[in-house]
């Protein structure tokens, strides 16, 4: 494993490996058969949370928009991924009619970047949404949905076209925090793993479960494979608990098993 020059944080080494490192560390860290998550991690690529994600609606509007005026490559959506977002905010209201007319929307806009933002979000609204908002598991966008839609019709934003609003979604100069689990199939220049530290990656409930265990190791790979030239894993060398409590086992033994220690 290539390594670079160390650089401290947090008291110890931030290391880094090139994309083209990956063929040992597939050997070390062979993919396993998946498992529920069932502890908390706190690296900010963690478990994904079941809940539904804050603001879902918003995010699903602006990432419709990046792929109808910008496209799979450059905006980095792909339809089918929206197409299932949108069935998970519509619920029980769902139809095979309303995919079609979301998908139909979608290709309308590819040629029309220039119409008004406002416009597109009506449509969107229009298409399901403004229905499924009526949903308690909804309620909370309720007020997030309506200030975009303001924003865009009547506010600040009223002038923004779909480009604009595209533009707020976009996949390029960016940060996109994410779980180990929910990384898979992304992409990214660079991957920052934070908080590899033994007790947490892997978890402690792992320790003395193989089968969990090997999950962990999974995640740990799944997560440096998403990089496309460079990884970053970072240690505090102490884990604190809700409790208060601290443990100090030192950095992840996956990073052992990759040589970068």
């Amino acid at each position: 494993m290539r390594q670079s020059t160390g650089i401290r944080a947090a008291g110890h080494s931030l290391r880094h490996a090139s994309a083209r490192d990956r063929g040992h560390m597939s050997q070390q860290l062979p993919v396993q058969a998946s498992r529920a998550d069932t502890a908390p991690r706190r690296s900010a690529v963690d478990r994904p949370r079941r809940r539904l994600p804050a603001h879902r609606c918003p995010s699903l509007i602006e990432a419709s928009a990046a792929w109808a005026v910008l496209g799979r490559e450059n905006s980095g959506y792909r339809l089918g991924d929206l197409i299932a977002r949108h069935r998970a905010v519509l619920g029980g209201s769902w139809t095979r009619a309303k995919d079609a007319a979301f998908a139909g929307m979608l290709l309308r806009y590819a040629s029309e970047g220039s119409q008004q933002a406002g416009k597109f979000i009506h449509d969107c609204l229009e298409l399901g949404i403004r229905q499924a908002l009526r949903r308690p598991a909804l309620a909370d966008e309720i007020a997030e949905v309506t200030a975009m839609a303001k924003a865009f019709s009547a506010g600040t934003l009223k002038n923004a076209d779909v480009n604009q609003l595209a533009d707020r979604a976009r996949k390029t100069e960016r940060i996109e925090v994410t779980t180990m689990a929910s990384s898979k199939g992304l992409e990214f220049d660079t991957v920052i793993i934070l908080g590899a530290d033994e007790g947490q990656v892997p978890f402690f409930s792992s320790l003395k479960n193989p089968e969990q265990m090997a999950e962990d190791r999974r995640k740990m790979y799944v997560s440096i494979t998403r990089a496309r030239s460079r990884v970053e894993i970072t240690w505090s060398g102490f884990v604190q608990w809700e409790s208060g409590k601290q443990s100090q086992a030192g950095p992840s033994r996956f990073l052992s098993d990759m040589r970068l220690l």
